[in-house]
């Protein structure tokens, strides 16, 4: 049996043209049917737990009241998913609350007590039990099982199909690929004895036919040109031997001299790398160096402050006790000075707290409702002084969000600050509702006000520490430009962002969006990245 070097060029061709579509077709349906295969389970899995999901969300309320027959309703609408067989609610005891049974699906589909929360294969059947949660207690559990017979039947008729198409390609393709060698090869044999008798007979006024301006026909045309320059070209070749080796001497000496060129370009390009790097840690340190200052800074001006507000309440409380009135108002302007210094210290050591890396998250579960009714009785005097309307809108669906307290209070009390100190006689408004089309899934805090508004240009700048949106701000409304610097970088540190909308005369909104749980942070404009603590257990809510 001959090699297959040693087989004809059109038997080759042939080979080569069916095995190539074959291959093609077979790739593709095994890609096809292998992500089909490596697919189901998955999804099949995550269909379930979504279904799971969405039952306990609809039947926590009646786990919670005991109503057994709204939860039997709820479960009577698993009737329109064909793969479920069996449905059960069970207690936060673990005793069966309500249940379902598609058709004739004998009593042992659904067990007596709940197994542990997951999803698992038994047999032609995957279960899943899944936790009820109502405000963040666990309520009690929903158990689905589904049948994956028909999801099986259909794979394997999915299978047979591809086979069948799979092999009427193969023997399509070998009958193609048979044809189209022939038509290949036929002027490609022709060149070949043409070439043979060339050599053997010395023969250079012999031509090939030209059969197609095809590729081939290039071919031979070329080769026929050949053959009449042949002798031309010896010639040729022996006047200009001597000619190139002089050019190649010259072009050798060009190439020497860029090369040269080139290696002090790329020797005086890392120089300049290296003195770049240099500058670079060098600045990088300045900036840790000058945060590391300003923390340490601002928490020993801290005490002496702090004790300045304690002595002068003290005295203020004993100058009353004596009658003292006329230093009453002096004591208090020393009061108000220091506390608004305290305030300005406060805001520079939480801005360099995150810019050295040093700040952490206290993550914890809050209850929306109550915070707002909490952060409202704190801020409305703000609005009062200016005699502005306070409003605060919580949307029903906004329940929970799992992130720092603190750092949340701290951005939303900045917003409403400005808003009420930039608006008067007007409405301030703060909203809080739900974006479910960002993933993961987030709050919306928007802060809005009919007060005095910023340009375009104003705006560009607000972010940034130590600036205002107009240098004469300061003077007619205080601030040190810091608030909204550390609300950008406490939203960022929680997984959010900040956005500003404003017309000028028309008002300014605000808008945070954190996510619904923060689960990790980035550094926040630091040079290190930030930590997250969780207080007690975090879910999602």
């Amino acid at each position: 049996m001959k090699r297959f070097s040693e087989w004809s060029l059109r038997t080759k061709l042939s080979l080569l043209v069916a095995c190539a579509s074959s291959a093609g077709l077979v790739a593709a349906f095994g890609a096809i049917a292998a992500n089909e295969i490596r697919t189901f389970a998955p999804r099949a899995r995550e269909n379930l737990i979504s279904q799971a999901a969405s039952i306990g969300f609809h039947a926590s309320t009646s786990l919670v009241f005991g109503d057994d027959e709204d939860a039997a309703y709820t479960l009577e609408a698993l009737g329109l998913s064909r793969d479920i067989v069996a449905a059960a609610l069970y207690t936060a005891e673990g005793t069966v609350f309500a249940r379902y049974r598609r058709g004739t699906a004998p009593d042992s589909f659904i067990p007596d007590h709940p197994a542990e929360d997951g999803c698992r294969f038994l047999g032609r059947h995957m279960a899943v039990y899944q936790a009820v949660m109502h405000e963040g207690e666990r309520v009690g559990t929903v158990y689905l099982l589904s049948d994956l017979g028909g999801v099986y039947t259909l794979l394997v008729r999915y299978l047979q199909v591809a086979a069948i198409l799979i092999l009427a390609g193969i023997v399509v393709a070998l009958i193609a690929s048979t044809f189209l060698s022939r038509i290949i090869s036929a002027p490609i044999y022709s060149l070949v004895n043409v070439a043979e008798n060339v050599t053997r007979r010395k023969d250079y006024t012999l031509r090939a036919e030209k059969r197609a301006n095809d590729q081939i026909g290039v071919l031979i045309d070329a080769f026929n040109e050949m053959l009449a320059r042949i002798l031309e070209r010896d010639n040729e070749l022996q006047r200009t031997q001597s000619e190139l080796e002089v050019r190649v001497r010259q072009r050798t000496s060009e190439l020497e001299a860029i090369n040269r060129s080139l290696s002090e370009e790329v020797d005086a390009r890392r120089t300049v790398e290296a003195q770049l790097i240099v500058a670079r840690d060098r600045a990088e340190s300045a900036n840790r160096a000058k945060s590391t200052f300003l923390a340490n800074m601002s928490h020993d001006l801290r005490t002496p402050l702090t004790a300045v507000i304690g002595y002068s309440e003290l005295l203020e409380e004993t100058a009353r006790d004596q009658g003292l009135t006329q230093y009453v108002e002096d004591l208090r302007r020393i009061q108000v000075a220091a506390n608004h210094l305290l305030t300005l210290l406060s805001d520079l050591l939480d801005l360099s707290r995150i810019e050295v890396g040093r700040m952490e998250l206290q993550a914890e579960t809050i209850d929306l409702p109550r915070f707002m009714r909490e952060f409202e009785a704190t801020s409305r005097p703000l609005c009062d002084i200016n005699r502005n309307r306070f409003t605060v809108v919580c949307a029903p669906d906004a329940r929970t969000i799992f992130t720092d307290r603190t750092r949340l209070r701290q951005v939303l009390y900045n917003l409403v600050s400005n808003a009420a100190k930039f608006t008067k006689r007007g409405d301030v408004r703060l909203e809080i509702d739900r974006v479910n089309s960002e993933q993961p899934e987030s709050l919306r805090f928007a802060v809005r006000d009919t007060g005095i508004g910023m340009t375009p240009e104003q705006m560009s700048r607000i972010f940034e520490p130590f600036v205002q949106a107009e240098p004469t701000t300061a003077l007619t409304y205080g601030g040190s430009g810091l608030g909204l610097a550390i609300c950008k970088r406490c939203c960022e540190l929680m997984g959010g962002s900040i956005t500003v909308v404003s017309t000028p005369g028309q008002g300014t909104t605000f808008t945070v969006l954190l996510p619904r749980q923060v689960l990790h942070t980035e550094p926040a404009g630091g040079l290190e990245g930030h930590g997250l603590k969780a207080q007690g257990e975090g879910t999602s809510p």
